[in-house]
């Protein structure tokens, strides 16, 4: 792949509820400014700025996205945009 490609990477949503959050994340509070900034795009486009990354769809690890997951939640959005990147 040249530098001027990009690699197309499928988004898929997922029901919340089914993700997996590591207490790597849920033992540190996402900060105000974080969840502003996703709030703001939300209300500008409907939609989170970003999908959040699992590691795949049979274990559903989050490993990034922590702030707009915690968004989403208090949205009360029943599904969530995802890509996987198993390493």
């Amino acid at each position: 792949m040249s530098n001027d490609e990009q690699e197309i990477i499928p988004v898929e949503y997922v029901d919340i509820e089914s993700i997996y959050i590591p207490s790597i994340f849920t033992n540190h509070p996402v900060s105000d400014k974080k969840i502003r900034k996703v709030q703001l795009y939300y209300d500008i486009f409907h939609r989170l700025d970003k999908p959040i990354t699992l590691f795949s769809s049979d274990n559903r690890l989050m490993l990034d996205g922590y702030a707009r997951f915690v968004f989403a939640l208090s949205r009360n959005l029943k599904e969530v945009p995802v890509i996987y990147r198993g390493f």
